[in-house]
């Protein structure tokens, strides 16, 4: 099929209803449009995908629950984590069962939050560790970004307590 003949989808993403609007098209200025194979795909996720997402003053935090959850993330078919300043993504790089599944998205400018928070809002991302004590004024709108991204798609779970997030993994995912 011609790729300028393919049908597009305009999906509200204030609803997150993925209704196309054809009367009332000013509902909503957040908009993503999709084709419908790309659509297809959000849909048949298969393997279950998990956001590493924290701040400067949480990287230990985070690397340390990895280490501790290294058997119950590995069941994850994608990690999705930022590459940062801070080189957490190089120390999850070298835990053998989790590298293998990660996937960084450069941080900062390029827009690692932003890259997360699209996954999300595709539907390729089904839990999100938000482990975020303090937040740098210049990362602020991108993590509202993300965790507006997982409040929009009410299928992706949350958690932003390292004691919920670790009660989670006892339960299984």
């Amino acid at each position: 099929m011609n790729p300028q003949s393919v049908p597009l989808r305009t999906l509200c993403l204030q609803s997150g209803d993925g209704i196309p609007t054809s009367k009332n098209e000013e509902c909503c200025a957040e908009r993503i449009v999709v084709s419908p194979e790309d659509e297809r795909r959000i849909h048949q996720n298969s393997e279950p995908v998990i956001a590493l997402i924290y701040d400067e003053a949480s990287k230990e935090k985070m690397y340390h629950f990895v280490l501790e959850h290294e058997l119950e993330l590995s069941q994850y078919g994608k990690i999705l984590s930022t590459e940062s300043e801070n080189e957490l993504g190089n120390l999850l790089n070298k835990i053998p069962n989790i590298s293998k599944k990660l996937h960084l998205y450069t941080d900062g400018s390029k827009g690692g939050y932003i890259g997360i928070a699209t996954e999300t809002l595709l539907g390729r991302c089904d839990d999100m560790l938000f482990f975020v004590d303090s937040v740098e004024e210049s990362h602020y709108p991108d993590l509202q970004v993300v965790f507006g991204s997982a409040m929009i798609n009410h299928k992706v779970r949350i958690l932003r307590n390292i004691d919920h997030a670790r009660e989670w993994m006892k339960r299984g995912i």
